[in-house]
């Protein structure tokens, strides 16, 4: 097994990445890709936003959320560690038991890492945590500005997750009530996500 770097700009950010069963996952995508492939694409992306976080954080402050045995075969077998999912779809109760882990093991900041950026880097997560070296809420917005590609909070805390139907404004709101300042951190490698056929597209002409 490699060894993972760490950025000091990373300094006390965990990431904290849920993942559906890859049976289940991208559901969407059946009118371009078959069931098994499908499979094969979710534990692809699975194992990239894994490396990418241990290559940013330190595995060690890397925590997979899931209700998969082969995603978390995955995760351990690169030194993360794996919190069982409860209740499989409830993505923000699931978020929060995983932060809870985070604190517990003395994050001061989170990052939620979803394993859907296709275009996805070491990179592009330390950029990300570093608009989180001051408290606050930092938002990264998917290509439509609805939804939430990427969530960071310091100080680490348990109860601001928002994930849904149009969920930038839903954890702006939630911050902003909360008192945390707010930054959108729009970032193209980090806006596209794979949940449509055209999103599908979009990625094939990206790589």
């Amino acid at each position: 097994m490699c060894g993972y770097a760490r950025a000091d700009v990373s300094e006390g950010v965990f990431a904290l990445v849920p993942v559906k069963d890859p049976a289940l996952g991208k559901s969407r995508l059946a009118a371009v890709l078959g069931a098994e492939a499908r499979i094969e694409l979710n534990l692809q992306l699975a194992r990239q936003t894994f490396d990418h976080c241990a290559t940013a954080f330190g595995r060690e402050r890397t925590v997979v959320v899931t209700a998969s045995a082969s995603v978390a075969a995955e995760a351990r077998a690169r030194g993360i560690a794996v919190i069982g999912e409860p209740a499989p779809g409830d993505l923000n109760a699931a978020l929060a038991l995983a932060a809870r882990r985070a604190i517990d093991r003395g994050a001061q900041a989170l990052l939620v890492v979803p394993v859907d950026l296709v275009l996805l880097t070491a990179e592009a997560l330390r950029a990300a945590a570093s608009a989180l070296e001051t408290p606050g809420c930092v938002l990264v917005p998917d290509r439509q500005y609805a939804g939430t590609n990427l969530l960071g909070l310091r100080p680490a805390r348990t109860d601001l997750f928002r994930f849904g139907e149009r969920s930038l404004e839903a954890h702006r709101k939630a911050a902003a009530e909360a008192g945390l300042a707010v930054h959108v951190h729009a970032e193209p490698t980090l806006a596209l996500d794979l949940d449509t056929a055209e999103d599908y597209r979009a990625w094939g002409s990206n790589h």
